[in-house]
This record gives structure tokens, sequence and C-alpha cells, in this order.
């Protein structure tokens, strides 16, 4: 569906899945297949960099968290961001 050209709507609606876990699945597949062009699902630059900060503010407050779960950049963003589009943009970061 990526291949061809699908929207991440689309291929929420033909999976019957919700956005947030086609995200799941593009994160996913960035990993597993990074020759796979994922390229036209990259959120938009202020998104990216919302996240960016958001992430870096968490680490700096707490210097020995190697990872961050979504729920506190998603509070730090004051829920203006989905997790959808939270996730999308990490894969980016």
């Amino acid at each position: 569906m990526i291949d061809k050209g699908y929207s991440l709507k689309e291929i929420a609606k033909e999976r019957e899945l919700t956005i947030g876990t086609i995200s799941t699945h593009l994160i996913r597949i960035s990993d597993l297949y990074p020759t796979t062009d994922i390229s036209r699902f990259k959120p938009d630059k202020k998104i990216i960099t919302k996240v960016r900060n958001a992430r870096n503010a968490i680490l700096k407050a707490n210097p020995k968290e190697k990872t961050i779960s979504l729920k506190p950049i998603f509070a730090a963003l004051n829920g203006e961001l989905d997790y959808g589009e939270i996730k999308l943009a990490l894969v980016y970061l």
C-alpha cells in the first residue's frame, strides 16, 4: 500500500486500523526496511521542530533517561499534536 501511493487515511481505512496504528507500522517499516521510501508521510517542519524541542527539554530535565515514551511529549505539547503526529515526527529526528 505504501508503494502504491496510498495516504495514511486510505491505508487505515483499507486495513480497518487507526492512523496511530499505521504510524506505528511506518516506524517499524523504517527500521526494518530502510530503503522503503516513506518520505511522503514526513510531517511538516513545524511539527518536527515542536516534537524535537519537547523531547530535548524532557531529556535535559531527566539526563538519565535514554528513551522517552510518547505521553511526556504529548503532555509537554499540551495536547497540541496527537500521538500519531508525534510518532511520525520521531521517525525523522
